[in-house]
Parts: C-alpha cells; structure tokens; sequence
C-alpha cells in the first residue's frame, strides 16, 4: 500500500526516492514539504523539536510535537535529556502505537538494546482499558554489550557437578539434580552425553 511504501521511504531516509513517491500521488505541497523535511529531522531533542514546531500543518501536528516537549521535559527533570535524541522520521511498523515510540543503545552496539513505545488502546482489545507504555529487550544486544564491556565475570567452571544419563535413567538423574541443587550445588545435566563430549569439557574446563 501507499502507507506502507511511504513508511518505508521516511524511515530510510531514502529522499530520493521519496521525492518522486509524493510526485506520483501528487501531494499538496505544504504537506509534501513536510514529509520531504522528516528524514532530516533527528538529533538534538530541543533543536529537532523546534524544526518540528515550526512545520506543523494543523492541530493534530501541533498537538503531537507538544507532548514529545512534555516527554522532554520530563527527561530534564530526570537529568537523562543529554542522553536522548529526536528523529521524527522514526517509524514503526506496528499500528497499535499511540504515541513516542522509542529504541535504546548501549555503546557502539549497532543494534537496539531495546525498542517500545505507547499503545493506549492495545490492552483494552483484550477486555481492559489499561493505556500503558511497554519496550522489549534485544538479549542479542544486550550480551553483545556485556561481552564488549568485559562485565561478565570469569569462573573457572560453570558447574559442580555433571550427571550423565539416558533415557530411561533420566527421571532418576533429575530428582538427583534436583537434591544436589538443594544443596546449592551447580548441576548440569547431560543426556545420552559422553565425558569426552566437546560441550562437557567446556563446560567443566576438561580442555587444558
């Protein structure tokens, strides 16, 4: 669809393309100067939300670039507005959003750490108006983040005690673990493994 397309040209930022997109559907110029104007509107929060106000159209646009200044002022309040910046061509493509999406970074991770947003009127499709802002985490990244960073510590192993099993042993070996576990012991459990299992040296550091 037209919406789609057009989603897909300002989130890229492909201007090129995006200028002979609004020529074919023919556009009214203020609202096209508009839409040619959003790639370039990221960076700064305030100096991106300026150039924003200053190019909306109606009270709907008016409104929107509003609440991304309350959303920012909260953001002085909590000291964290340095570490946060506008794009205005950032687009979802998911419909249930209702208001600022976001993505977050950690370091020279390219990826998102995490992305979210507000969604007003998910909740209430499952029988409870409940408006509410959510995200989801990129573990991907995340560990990425952590492995880059060295935060993770270093043990010499990350097990007790490796119990081997087939599979009519198996319910045994688990209520073992299981009582070992108790003991606060670190268990491993390995069926139909062998001890010179390439994974169980690693894990028990049999490689040296």
């Amino acid at each position: 669809s037209a919406k789609v397309v057009l989603r897909d040209l300002v989130e890229n930022k492909n201007v090129a393309e995006l200028e002979k997109f609004l020529t074919q559907v023919a556009l009214a110029d203020p609202f096209r100067k508009v839409l040619l104007e959003l790639p370039f509107l990221y960076g700064d929060f305030a100096k991106t939300l300026a150039k924003a106000k200053g190019l909306a159209l109606n009270q709907e646009m008016n409104a929107a670039v509003e609440e991304l200044y309350r959303i920012y002022h909260l953001l002085e309040a909590y000291g964290v507005a340095a570490y946060v910046y506008a794009d205005m061509g950032f687009v979802n493509d998911l419909d249930y959003y209702s208001g600022m999406i976001f993505k977050a970074y950690l370091g020279n991770i390219g990826s998102a750490a995490a992305s979210g947003g507000r969604y007003d009127g998910l909740v209430e499709k499952f029988g409870r108006n409940l408006p509410a802002t959510g995200f989801g985490l990129n573990v991907d990244a995340i560990y990425e983040a952590v492995l880059k960073e060295e935060l993770l510590e270093t043990v010499d192993t990350v097990a007790d005690v490796g119990i081997y099993c087939n599979e009519a042993t198996l319910p045994q070996a688990i209520q073992e673990a299981q009582k070992l576990r108790r003991q606060g012991k670190r268990v491993l459990l390995y069926a139909n493994a062998q001890v010179d299992d390439k994974r169980v040296k690693e894990q028990f550091d049999l490689t040296k």
